[in-house]
């Protein structure tokens, strides 16, 4: 009885068949996305414009967590927004007078989704995704200069300053008005011990500056902020510790 013959591939030949089956994969993946993606795009309508919306309290198009985020809509002649429709996939809409509400509940992305009423049928408009980011840290703002929980700054400039304020973000439009500064203190250590002097309202006053003025550069002042927000609510801000220079 003959015994079979066994083959011993080439170096090319054993390629040829890895270039072979990694091909196959590949079209296989193709094959089981494809899908995905025309359901996905079936499902949600066509892609709309950036004409179609507009963020109207971001220079940006941003969302921002857990804020009233309005969202105004372009509507042809002889269309009413009651007649109009939003959902989105982060967080909650609603309408609210001739716009709409949307507020996410965490970063990433957001799809809006548009509908239109015709004739006691809902007809999707479509869709659009956008970026969803977190409010940023607030900043103390001395003058026109933000900073941050530990940063540094000329003693002279302090000096120079006129008020503090409390700043999130140029991109979100109107919130420097989030919070007023209702009243503030300043501290230092001196001899091993912590001296601290209070302060009303959110001017530096010539009594703090006299404070201010006997620190030596290389040491850290320290704010304490108290501020107020819409409801006359109040909220302690994070510590700042400014380092003189």
């Amino acid at each position: 009885m003959r015994s079979p013959v066994h083959k011993t591939l080439k170096h090319g030949e054993i390629n040829n068949i890895l270039k072979l089956n990694n091909r196959l994969v590949y079209y296989l993946l193709i094959f089981l996305t494809v899908p995905s993606i025309v359901t996905g795009q079936f499902k949600y309508g066509e892609n709309l414009p950036d004409s179609i919306f507009t963020i109207l309290n971001s220079k940006s198009s941003t969302l921002y967590v857990g804020i009233d985020n309005p969202v105004s809509i372009t509507m042809h002649k002889n269309e009413r927004f009651e007649d109009f429709v939003m959902e989105v996939t982060n967080g909650i809409v609603f309408a609210d007078s001739q716009q709409f509400i949307t507020i996410p509940v965490r970063s990433g992305l957001s799809r809006i989704v548009l509908y239109h009423i015709e004739d006691d049928d809902t007809m999707m408009r479509g869709h659009k995704f956008f970026q969803v980011k977190n409010v940023p840290d607030p900043l103390l703002r001395i003058d026109t200069i933000c900073y941050g929980e530990n940063s540094k700054i000329y003693k002279l400039r302090l000096l120079l300053s006129d008020s503090l304020s409390i700043f999130f973000s140029s991109d979100i439009l109107n919130s420097e008005t989030w919070l007023r500064v209702e009243k503030y203190s300043i501290g230092y250590i001196f001899g091993g011990f912590y001296r601290s002097y209070s302060f009303e309202g959110n001017k530096l006053t010539n009594r703090a500056k006299y404070i201010i003025n006997s620190i030596s550069p290389g040491k850290k002042v320290v704010f304490n902020i108290t501020a107020s927000g819409e409801g006359k609510v109040t909220k302690e801000l994070p510590v700042y510790r400014l380092e003189l220079y």
